[in-house]
This record gives structure tokens, sequence and C-alpha cells, in this order.
């Protein structure tokens, strides 16, 4: 069962395991449920992993999501490194299938967020 959009979750992978992993955008806060970044992920399917054709990678809100539990390599990825001071917290998302209403979505979210470059 999915989580519902719009809504915040804490960013745990009990919650991330209830996303779906397609397209869209996602919104991330802080402890004080203040929101600090937007983003947003194409939900490309990638390399196959196992026996069958239809197994394959998708990298979509779940992956990208989860992606902010990890650790980084700060010289791979220096402009991370602000945002993970910020200690995301919570996560809400909204699934977009169609890159231009994702892309015009995101730009009107991101205004006025400190970790977003324009």
């Amino acid at each position: 069962m999915w989580k519902r959009q719009g809504k915040i979750y804490k960013l745990t992978k009990d919650n991330l395991s209830c996303v779906p992993n397609t397209a869209g955008n996602y919104k991330l806060y802080d402890k004080n449920r203040q929101p600090i970044y937007v983003g947003t992920t194409a939900g490309r399917v990638g390399a196959k992993w196992g026996d069958k054709p239809h197994q394959r990678y998708r990298y979509g809100l779940r992956h990208r999501l989860g992606s902010y539990q990890q650790k980084d390599d700060y010289d791979e990825h220096p402009t991370k490194k602000a945002l993970r001071k910020a200690n995301p917290v919570y996560f809400s998302y909204k699934s977009i299938k169609t890159d231009s209403t994702r892309r015009k979505e995101e730009k009107i979210n991101k205004q006025g967020h400190r970790f977003n470059v324009r």
C-alpha cells in the first residue's frame, strides 16, 4: 500500500518502502517541518538484475529519497554537503509522469528554499 501523496512523512526505511518508484517530485523538510529542498526524478529504468527480463532497476522516487539516508562522498557530490548538514528528517512526494509537468511544478515549488540553486 502506497503512502498518500502530498502528506509529510518521517524519512525512514519503512516509510520509503511504501513510496512508488515512479517519476515525480519530492520535498525534504527539516526537524521543524520547514521545507528545505525540492527535487525531481524521471523514474528511469536501469540495468537488469535477476534471471527474468522484467527484473530491472528503477530510479524513481523511492530510490532518490533513499539516497538521502546514505553516506555521501562529498568530493563527488560537493553540493550535497550543505543539505546533509541541515539534516532532512521528513519528506513528501507527488507522482508525475510527464516531464514537462514535473519540471513546471518543481520550478514553482523551488522558490524560496535555501538549498535549491537557481
